[in-house]
């Protein structure tokens, strides 16, 4: 064996009886690491520095322009707590509670009254820094550069992302995966130094997310995933974790309710869920499952794109319908896929559980929502794709790698697989077309 072995290569050989490495220890080069997670950001802010100039858009008129409450500013805080998310403005009776997002409207009311433009900026910072802690909490978890960093690129170029980036409204969606990052972070530090610090940290992030989308209560079923793939925690820690933050979500539902209880909200309109115009329960979750196809689709193959959808534009199909059929054969091989693999710990079968977890609620499948098809609730879902694509095209090409230990500039992560890099620069600079053309029209 040569006697020049890199001081990371022997720190990652040094790991105390549990299989983790020693405390402090890092089997990286931490400015490599940091280097990669301002890029990640970078990319970030140049996608989306154009919105800074932009007005209010879409929802931002309920919920900041249009808001009676979120224009008294900092001191209507109190009662945005008390209260449902579209309090305040006509449309009354929702059953949203995201007091977090709104709490920071009315401060940038107060800041700048009437000036959307800290809005954007701020969507714009949130963005760049959920991508560098993106990045560096797949790092940790997974062990390894190359995918953490695609993964996280490749998220941030997304075209299903610039309607979130680029309206103010959509800071819901941000904070909702930040926040659930942050926690994911937290506790890989706290499994890794039982520090009781990180794992209080982390749920209060997670009530954070919570108190920013409730749709973040999917998360709390990735939790246990992430610590089964990714960490050699024994079954008792992980179960301890995963009750912890199972009593945060509780947590968080008994305050909804008791701000809720009393709204006069009742089901979607058909104007604004199709599905609510089926004539029966078999059309209704065939046409569910068939919109769960599309959303797939553009995940993948991110064109045409749309904000919206109107009654009719996406017609309700039967159980007979070959686009109902085909959708329910993906998701079955999908399903399949991870089931036989779930063993093998494979990166392929947790992205894809993330994308089908954190999309189950705006699926429409086992819950009605208020749209039958809206392409920003695919936000958090679809770093479950961007995962699940990345890995599962290192496993074929150059999948032989070197040993990224001993990497030490960013040039030696793109030449370590050549042809897989040209291929993620390719579909990287695709997506980036296309996400620059769509947020200048």
């Amino acid at each position: 064996m040569k006697k020049n072995i890199s001081k990371a290569a022997v720190n990652s050989t040094q790991k105390d009886k549990t299989g983790r490495k020693p405390k402090n220890e890092s089997l990286f080069n931490k400015t490599l690491v940091r280097t990669l997670g301002i890029i990640v950001a970078i990319v970030g802010v140049f996608m989306y520095i154009q919105t800074s100039s932009y007005e209010f858009t879409l929802d931002d008129y309920s919920a900041i322009k249009e808001n009676r409450l979120t224009k008294q500013g900092i001191s209507a805080i109190g009662t945005i707590f008390k209260t449902s998310y579209r309090y305040g403005y006509t449309i009354q009776g929702d059953e949203l509670y995201r007091p977090i997002p709104k709490s920071i409207y009315a401060a940038l009311w107060s800041f700048s009254p009437d000036n959307p433009t800290p809005g954007h900026w701020l969507n714009i910072f949130v963005y760049a820094l959920t991508g560098f802690l993106l990045f560096i909490t797949l790092v940790k978890y997974l062990d390894q550069l190359y995918i953490p960093f695609f993964t996280a690129v490749l998220f941030m170029v997304h075209p299903i992302h610039t309607e979130v980036a680029a309206s103010i409204k959509s800071l819901d969606e941000m904070l909702g995966l930040f926040f659930f990052i942050v926690s994911l972070y937290c506790i890989h530090k706290y499994l890794n130094e039982n520090n009781l610090i990180m794992i209080i940290t982390a749920c209060i992030s997670y009530m954070l997310a919570l108190m920013s989308k409730e749709s973040s209560i999917t998360f709390v079923a990735i939790v246990p995933l992430t610590i089964f793939f990714f960490t050699k925690a024994p079954l008792s820690k992980n179960i301890s974790v995963t009750i912890l933050m199972t009593a945060v979500a509780l947590l968080f539902l008994l305050i909804r309710y008791s701000v809720l209880k009393d709204s006069n909200a009742g089901p979607p309109a058909v104007a604004d869920n199709c599905l609510m115009a089926a004539s029966d329960i078999a059309t209704k979750k065939a046409s569910a499952i068939y919109i769960f196809g599309i959303y797939l689709k553009v995940l993948l193959l991110p064109h045409p794109l749309v904000f919206d959808t109107s009654v009719n534009q996406i017609p309700l199909v039967g159980a007979g319908d070959w686009k109902f059929l085909l959708s329910l054969v993906i998701y079955a091989g999908l399903v399949t896929y991870i089931i036989f693999n779930f063993k093998k710990k494979d990166i392929v079968s947790y992205g894809l559980m993330f994308f089908l977890i954190a999309a189950s609620l705006s699926s429409n499948i086992f819950m009605t929502i208020g749209t039958h098809y809206g392409e920003r609730l695919m936000y958090a879902p679809s770093l479950g794709i961007c995962l699940a694509l990345v890995a599962v095209l290192s496993k074929f090409i150059n999948s032989n790698s070197s040993n990224e230990s001993g990497f030490s500039s960013v040039t030696d992560i793109l030449k370590s697989r050549p042809l897989l890099t040209g291929i993620f620069v390719l579909i990287i600079l695709a997506y980036s077309a296309k996400t620059l053309d769509r947020k200048s029209t």
